[in-house]
């Protein structure tokens, strides 16, 4: 009797955090080891098949740079990424809301520290919102 009762609430809360990952509610913690991780960039990971864009920052360009000192920045800003979320539990917070490229807006932790603020903290990633960086850093010099 017991056994039927748990499967139903273990299929119940599986249901429940599909259907919060779907709206944007949910938090998933996975760890980094697991290949459910993939980092593209400082800003932008791949967890499990879907691109994610991290909330708050813009990191340098590695795909498209403006110069070499831009991909320097980006290679060193993966890099710290890859280096915080590695042999650790990760939570993905979903914020409900997406990019202009359709990926969801996230901020992901490792034992409650966010990944986004660990970048800024290291002058590797920029503030962003809105569509603005709010700190006007260009990787390739001030022009």
């Amino acid at each position: 009797m017991i056994a039927p009762l748990l499967l139903l609430m273990t299929l119940a809360a599986g249901a429940y955090l599909i259907m919060e990952e779907r709206t944007g509610t949910s938090a998933s913690t996975v760890p980094a080891s697991s290949g459910a991780f993939q980092v593209i960039d400082g800003d932008t990971v791949r967890f499990r098949g879907e691109r994610l864009r991290l909330l708050v920052i813009d990191a340098p360009e590695i795909s498209s740079p403006r110069c070499p000192a831009e991909y320097q920045a980006g290679i060193a800003a993966k890099n710290e990424l890859s280096d915080f979320m590695f042999g650790r539990l990760v939570t993905v917070h979903y914020s409900g809301r997406r990019d202009v490229f359709g990926r969801p807006l996230v901020h992901l932790s490792v034992g409650g520290k966010d990944a986004g603020k660990h970048l800024l903290s290291r002058g590797l990633a920029v503030r962003y919102a809105w569509g603005q960086a709010i700190s006007k850093i260009y990787w390739c010099g001030l022009w």
